[in-house]
């Protein structure tokens, strides 16, 4: 068991300086490891000056966005998401409260889903100018009213 242990520590004691000599040579560059990065760095410059004919020199309003357009089109994107969950939720609620009125006039008095409380959708429909309803049975109008404000 001494002899395994003895051992151990003699491969150990060979490996450190091994390990060290090895990260010492590969801290230095070679010639050849400077040429492969000089070629890389020759294609990153040919794939940049390839992507800048991209870029319009000049931008006017057909060809650049500016960031207050950029940003207002995230806002509107914004609410009509927001409104799309409410207008959603609303179609939801008004599918369970059918449910409850078909269960209760047949199954005596049985509701399923209860009182539903409409979610606040924090003004974005009104922003937009879609009017949420709450009709029931729920109608597909004011989907409708989403889709067209989306295609136009």
């Amino acid at each position: 068991m001494k002899r395994i242990v003895v051992l151990m520590l003699a491969v150990a004691a060979l490996a450190i300086p091994a390990a060290q000599a090895n990260a010492a040579s590969s801290a230095t560059p070679t010639l050849s490891q400077f040429k492969a990065l000089q070629k890389q760095v020759k294609a990153l410059q040919a794939q940049v000056k390839a992507m800048q004919k991209w870029v319009p020199k000049s931008c006017s309003a057909s060809t650049c966005f500016t960031l207050p357009q950029v940003s207002a089109v995230a806002a509107i994107n914004y609410e009509v998401s927001i409104c799309q969950q409410a207008v959603i939720a609303d179609a939801f609620q008004g599918t369970w409260n059918v449910i409850d009125q078909i269960s209760a006039a047949t199954q005596a008095g049985k509701t399923y889903f209860g009182v539903q409380t409409p979610i606040s959708d924090t003004g974005a429909c009104a922003g937009i100018k879609i009017t949420r309803t709450s009709g029931i049975p729920p109608t597909v109008s004011v989907f409708s009213s989403i889709v067209s404000l989306l295609t136009t």
